[in-house]
């Protein structure tokens, strides 16, 4: 019960912590970023990459927070193979990643018109200011499937994020 899912937790995050020292430290090449930055399904062998994006997210948005990394495996992995699912990394021109977003297409709850979700919109420090191409790579993927919205989630301590989505267009729906 409660033992084992502790230990679970703790042996995750030290994964997490570990390919994060190892980021940082030079392992996975030169963080400078090239001139081009592209979009793409995510694949299997970008989950190492996405884990520590989703990482780094957890830490910003919920400090404190343990993240389960084979729970967050396992929802990457099911998210791309579901036909409702959208999962897109953005990498420099040298495929070091820079940025994650994972949504899901449904029909909205009060009209029924097809529309696209937000999950997790995350851009790494590196790469912050080309937001905006993750998200078009989103938006026209849920043009394609016939979307009429798209809903986009931040927490209130993040003034930046909600300026940057209203300058993208993106107005509050509740209050």
């Amino acid at each position: 019960g409660a033992v084992s899912g502790l230990q679970h937790d703790v042996r995750g995050r030290r994964r997490i912590d570990h390919i994060r020292r190892a980021y940082h430290h030079g392992a996975y090449g030169d963080r400078g970023l090239g001139a081009d930055l592209k979009v793409r399904p995510a694949a299997e062998r970008d989950i190492p990459s996405m884990l520590l994006g989703v990482s780094a997210f957890a830490d910003e948005a919920y400090p404190g927070e343990v993240m389960d990394s084979e729970h967050v495996m396992t929802f990457l992995r099911s998210t791309m193979e579901n036909p409702a699912g959208l999962v897109a990394v953005m990498e420099t021109d040298r495929g070091v990643f820079a940025g994650l977003f994972v949504a899901v297409f449904h029909a909205n709850l009060l009209t029924g018109a097809p529309s696209m979700g937000e999950i997790l919109f995350y851009v790494d420090p590196d790469a912050r200011g080309h937001g905006k191409k993750l998200l078009s790579y989103a938006e026209n993927r849920a043009r394609e499937r016939g979307c009429e919205r798209a809903t986009l989630c931040h927490l209130d301590a993040t003034a930046r994020i909600e300026t940057a989505y209203r300058r993208w267009g993106y107005r509050p729906l509740e209050r």
